[in-house]
């Protein structure tokens, strides 16, 4: 079970480790992912996600040993995405950057590429004008822009109204799940904007 006093990582870890033991336990990865889901109150996404968080930080410590206790205590605290990035760099890119986390250096500014990514992953799979029929740029932007008032209204009435004392720890849990998620893409995105303005 997860300890409360866990860091946000070491969660992340444990759920990904127990997602990795599949097929000692004769299941599938998707089918672990429903088990440990509803065991944890996550869902499977997240699940999917914190197995990748797992992989990625073995193959980190492979590389350096030493930095999986830095990455999980705290010390070191980076999203999933941060970790899998690092993961693809060499054993000294990685002892480098470990060093300069350390001293609380930015990750963008250690590794300045990492912004970039999505801009340039979007270059590669732009067709041409004459491919594309015609559309509107801005349909799939403005659904979303008219649709987040209501997440924030919904938001505000839980924050005003709800008694987080009185909510179950599961319903505790895919809350905190599902706010994660949407801090993840909500940063992408504003990543993506600030990104084009630039």
């Amino acid at each position: 079970m997860l300890d409360e006093n866990m860091t946000q990582q070491q969660m992340w870890y444990q759920m990904g480790q127990e997602c990795q033991c599949a097929n000692e336990l004769g299941k599938t990865k998707r089918a672990m992912t429903i088990v440990l889901g509803e065991k944890y109150g996550y869902s499977q996404a997240s699940i999917h996600h914190y197995e990748k968080f797992y992989r990625c930080v073995e193959h980190i410590e492979e590389k350096v040993a030493g930095t999986r206790t830095l990455l999980l205590d705290g010390q070191i605290p980076l999203s999933v995405e941060k970790i899998e990035y690092l993961a693809k760099r060499t054993a000294e890119e990685i002892e480098s950057a470990i060093t300069r986390f350390i001293n609380k250096v930015p990750f963008q500014v250690v590794f300045p590429d990492f912004r970039h990514r999505a801009s340039r992953a979007r270059q590669r799979n732009k067709t041409t004008v004459k491919d594309t029929p015609k559309y509107d740029p801005d349909a799939q932007v403005m659904g979303v822009i008219h649709t987040i008032p209501s997440w924030i209204d919904a938001l505000n009435r839980v924050n005003n109204s709800a008694d987080f004392g009185c909510i179950t720890v599961n319903t505790h849990r895919r809350l905190k799940s599902a706010l994660e998620s949407l801090k993840i893409l909500t940063e992408t995105t504003l990543t993506i904007i600030m990104e084009e303005e630039s």
